[in-house]
């Protein structure tokens, strides 16, 4: 079948064919961004250098499949550690990502004589949260970098942690913790890759052409590394959607590909066209993302609201997205009763329910632990001071282990078998059961039919910051666009 670019794409291949510097490509959803990238590769020199940073390891493998032999295809991380095995050679590096922990843990605490186990217990995570995004940040190694307290004020820390936590004390345990990264160089975790290439200031093969996949996605350490990667008068095309832009809690810069425009004096280069999702799916779209249009050649499709359902109206092939994860959880065991087999995305939300209910060590029967959860849920209440942003995802993870509890073997008040339920409830993609996960785990997937529950959780009231809200609205936006034909809304608990 014969390939007829759109104007879009042609402004695009034009760029890197016959123009000069670098691009930004604003890519909407649905706008096959993947074949415009593969036949923009097809357009350059065969002796160029082009290096292809793609977001994970499995769109790695799939486009090393899809592009011309000469293109590297890796991510930033796996181009990082390269740099620093280069650097490094001769001596062995070891790949532990508990590497901060074992210091906090064993160094940090143990070697003070008047710490205790409460400590511990108050400041390990809060200084593993801000030591990974300080690290992303590039903070310590990068002169634009925000400081400690601009990290925490961004990423809303200060709300979410104990009154008891001294940030100033918090802040000394993260410098040391930063000090000692940075000194161990035998033992790297998954941030250290690409940060510890800026503390040790390494080389990196340059390239004629760099090319970025999720443009949008791309944190403040990581753009720093781009300029290590391109030659004089390299150039830069960096592919992305704004509205995409979902990661913000991990690191990633919400204004990243304002950033890097800025920074590279980057063309914008519009790809407006959706090619995935049926025209009424687009219109819906454009409420929250207005460069979003149909493509003419899409049928209609439909955006509905569903009152009321029964088992037969979901078949394998949909799946149900929600905005958190309780609802989805009490949905599959609601599918489950009445004959459907769903399918779960997210084994890290398990792990993440796992590790809750084994917070604390001496609590080993279910009803126990229900009380301690609520106990400290109270707490948190107490101190958020009527912020709901402080309690959202606490609220989240308690309700989905009490939905858990529900299943739970008559007579059994285990928690590991409560953990075991947990450990066997997610897994991955399968064609033959319908898919739910939440929208997060949605992004990259499409399905013909998308049924969104609750919607209402969609921009919730307790967002306060703005980097916040542009991140629910792009969740939302990702959402919508997951569907092909139809679209359908759904609320909790509505059977027929």
């Amino acid at each position: 079948m014969s390939f007829s670019p759109s104007p879009y794409q042609q402004n695009v291949f034009n760029f890197i064919k016959n123009g000069r510097g670098n691009a930004i490509v604003e890519a909407v959803a649905g706008s096959g961004k993947t074949t415009t990238i593969v036949k923009a590769l097809d357009l350059l020199p065969r002796n160029a250098s082009v290096l292809f940073l793609a977001f994970n390891k499995t769109v790695v493998m799939e486009l090393k499949t899809k592009v011309p032999r000469h293109v590297e295809v890796s991510t930033y991380h796996s181009v990082g550690f390269r740099s620093l095995r280069y650097s490094l050679r001769g001596r062995r590096i070891n790949v532990d990502n508990s590497k901060a922990f074992k210091f906090i843990k064993t160094i940090q605490f143990d070697a003070i004589p008047d710490s205790t186990k409460t400590e511990f217990g108050l400041y390990c995570g809060a200084i593993q949260k801000l030591v990974g995004l300080a690290k992303s940040h590039g903070y310590g190694v990068l002169d634009d970098s925000m400081n400690l307290d601009e990290i925490a004020e961004h990423h809303d820390l200060f709300d979410r942690w104990p009154e008891e936590l001294n940030f100033d004390k918090l802040k000394g345990y993260v410098e040391s913790t930063l000090s000692f990264c940075k000194k161990q160089t035998s033992i790297i975790d998954f941030d250290d890759m690409i940060y510890m290439p800026m503390v040790l200031n390494t080389s990196f093969k340059r390239y004629d052409y760099v090319f970025i996949d999720e443009a949008q996605d791309t944190s403040h350490v990581q753009r720093h590394l781009l300029t290590k990667m391109l030659k004089y008068r390299g150039r830069l095309i960096a592919v992305g959607d704004s509205s995409q832009a979902i990661y913000g809690f991990r690191g990633a810069d919400s204004g990243s590909m304002d950033a890097i425009k800025s920074e590279f004096s980057a063309k914008s280069l519009p790809l407006s066209i959706s090619y995935r999702c049926a025209k009424a799916i687009v219109t819906k779209a454009q409420t929250v993302n207005s460069q979003i249009l149909p493509f003419d050649g899409n049928p209609e499709g439909s955006v509905t609201f569903k009152h009321t359902y029964q088992p037969s109206d979901f078949n394998a092939s949909d799946a149900i997205l929600c905005r958190n994860t309780a609802p989805l959880v009490a949905m599959a065991f609601a599918l489950i009763r009445k004959g459907v087999s769903p399918n779960v995305l997210g084994r890290d939300i398990g792990k993440g329910l796992i590790s809750l209910c084994q917070k604390w060590k001496s609590v080993t029967k279910v009803d126990a632990l229900l009380d301690k959860l609520d106990s400290t849920y109270v707490l948190a209440v107490d101190k958020a001071d009527g912020d709901e942003s402080k309690l959202v995802n606490f609220s989240d993870q308690i309700e989905c282990i009490r939905i858990f509890n529900n299943e739970m073997p008559s007579g059994d008040n285990r928690v590991s078998t409560l953990c075991s339920i947990i450990d066997n409830f997610f897994g991955d993609c399968q064609d033959n059961r319908i898919t739910l996960c939440t929208v997060h785990k949605s992004k990259g997937l499409e399905w013909h039919k998308v049924y969104l529950l609750d919607p209402e959780k969609f921009q919730p009231e307790w967002v306060r910051l703005d980097w916040q809200r542009v991140q629910e609205r792009n969740i939302e936006y990702v959402a919508i666009t997951r569907a092909i034909d139809e679209l359908v809304y759904i609320d909790s608990g509505k059977w027929a």
